[in-house]
């Protein structure tokens, strides 16, 4: 550490324990939304802050966090998005012979033909 003095030192860990404070925040998060529908994972972006060379030793100056992205399936999320269309063209699809059948007031268990009658 020669060449920092005690503050870059200090500055130094700071930064990284914020990183830390921030991933462990995040994975908080996402261990209590484990259970959670619609919840997707989330993952802290922590990069290596810019090295300074002074008498040319490089030295490091801490991370810095990006920020904190999703982490989600582009295939899955497709998925839903199909089986949410087909789920509700079904849906519309049963409300209308619900409709149909009402209004020609007949129940389908009642106009059932077995093999006997049509003979």
């Amino acid at each position: 550490m020669a060449g920092i003095g005690l503050t870059g030192a200090l500055y130094l860990g700071e930064s990284g324990i914020q990183a830390a404070q921030v991933q462990v925040t995040v994975a908080g998060n996402n261990l209590a939304n484990v259970n959670t529908t619609g919840a997707s994972r989330q993952r802290a972006a922590v990069t290596q802050a810019a090295s300074v060379t002074i008498n040319g030793i490089t030295l490091s100056s801490g991370v810095n966090v990006l920020g904190v992205a999703s982490t989600r399936s582009a295939f899955l999320d497709s998925q839903v998005q199909t089986e949410t269309a087909s789920s509700g063209a079904t849906s519309t699809i049963s409300d209308f012979m619900a409709q149909t059948q009402q209004a020609l007031q007949e129940s389908l268990t009642s106009t059932q033909v077995t093999a006997s009658d049509a003979s």
